[in-house]
């Protein structure tokens, strides 16, 4: 996919980014600000954005529409680097998914990201400059990047297991609800 799509030379770093394009509070502006410094510093660093309004090609910038969840997967195995420049987060559901396919992650430091992302590039939000030197600090490094990858794997796998996750929910409104599931699965 990386070659076939990109048509942008041999051997791209492709830089992804998953989200809402037309939302300011996603901070695509940043990341094109950003991606515009970076075109004269390494021109090697391309940049996919999934979720645009429609099909369009910039110097250094692919934008596609949101797609089905069965296409998504092949956009999260081609990107090298996720960046998530959101001015205004909670914990954002593309930062697990980047996760759990072994990305390495530069994001701004808002919400719940810092808490989640233990091996990434946190940068002040709305920051372009900063945001163009982690990636190209990041993008130099092969290791780094797979590094970086292998341990947000690991995370995710261990802190964020789904079905983990709700049978902590269920627990919860077993509790507030006064019905202790232990008991429903005894009788």
């Amino acid at each position: 996919l990386k070659q076939a799509i990109y048509r942008f030379g041999d051997d791209p770093v492709v830089v992804g980014f998953v989200g809402r394009a037309d939302d300011p509070q996603k901070g695509l502006n940043v990341l094109e600000s950003a991606a515009e410094m970076i075109q004269c510093k390494n021109p090697r660093i391309r940049f996919v954005v999934v979720g645009a309004k429609e099909i369009k090609v910039k110097t250094n910038m692919l934008y596609m529409p949101f797609v089905i969840d069965s296409v998504i997967n092949k956009f999260y195995r081609s990107f090298d680097i996720l960046a998530i420049p959101s001015l205004c987060e909670g914990l954002p559901l593309v930062l697990l998914e980047a996760m759990s396919y072994s990305l390495p992650i530069v994001a701004a430091d808002v919400g719940g990201i810092s808490e989640a992302l233990k091996e990434g590039v946190l940068v002040p939000r709305n920051a372009p400059r900063m945001l163009a030197d982690a990636i190209l600090d990041l993008a130099q490094s092969q290791e780094e990047m797979r590094r970086q990858g292998r341990a947000n794997l690991e995370r995710v796998v261990r802190e964020f297991d789904f079905k983990d996750t709700l049978e902590a929910v269920e627990l919860i409104y077993g509790k507030l609800l006064g019905v202790d599931k232990r008991e429903k699965l005894a009788a």
